[in-house]
């Protein structure tokens, strides 16, 4: 999943209006930024979930596609910090990923 708004928008501005600046890829609840941080769990899930398929790199995922927009995206929705035991809001996440479009969420 991408923010397209955002992703050709003006750094620093809130393109699509939607409340958050620079949400490009998803949110950081815990940062209240659009900074994503690559973690070990979620980013180990999420390339097993939406991996492109058959590209001759890594793994495939179980439903990656072929990178031609046919497979899963992935909000990215950081939680949860790699290193401390900070924890950000579960309702302000769903209500982030909700608010934007995010069909499945767990």
């Amino acid at each position: 999943w991408v923010n397209e708004a955002e992703l050709n928008g003006t750094p620093g501005v809130d393109d699509d209006n939607n409340g958050y600046v620079d949400d490009i890829y998803g949110w950081n609840v815990i940062l209240d930024s659009g900074t994503i941080n690559p973690g070990t769990h979620g980013t180990h899930v999420a390339g097993t979930v939406a991996a492109v398929n058959n590209n001759g790199i890594g793994v495939c995922g179980v439903a990656g596609g072929t990178g031609n927009g046919d497979g899963a995206r992935i909000m990215s929705l950081a939680i949860f910090d790699s290193t401390s035991a900070n924890a950000g809001s579960y309702p302000d996440a769903y209500a982030y990923a909700a608010d934007n479009g995010a069909v499945i969420s767990q």
